[in-house]
């Protein structure tokens, strides 16, 4: 009986240690987890935001006497502005005032004001 109870402790014990060791950690460079860097993308590059085909929350006619712009960050907006039309996503961050004509070249003279949207304040 004695033999019959050892023969068992021993099974179990050799029965665990098999499964346990199935679950251990293997620490070779195939396993490891590293950060991967990735480039931003163009339009995440972009100081002033960038064109989209999105839907505009807003269409905006401009003048050649037009002295500035108002908008805010992360608004889509299409201008219309010497004859040329450009559907333009503010993502601005960082950059309160630019002049509009680095983004569309006829509208000289005519300088944004992006203020910050209220969804991204914290609070």
């Amino acid at each position: 009986m004695r033999h019959l109870i050892i023969k068992t402790a021993f099974a179990t014990t050799l029965g665990i240690a098999a499964v346990s060791s199935a679950f251990a950690y293997a620490d070779d460079e195939n396993t490891r987890f590293s950060a991967t860097t990735s480039e931003p993308t163009a339009n995440e590059r972009a100081p002033y935001g960038y064109v989209t085909n999105g839907q505009p929350e807003r269409i905006v006619t401009l003048s050649k006497d037009a002295k500035y712009l108002n908008v805010t960050r992360m608004e889509t907006v299409r201008i219309n502005v010497g004859g040329k039309t450009v559907t333009w996503n503010f993502d601005t961050l960082g950059t309160p005032t630019f002049l509009l004509s680095d983004i569309i070249p006829e509208a000289k003279g005519i300088r944004v004001y992006v203020s910050e949207n209220p969804m991204y304040l914290g609070g």
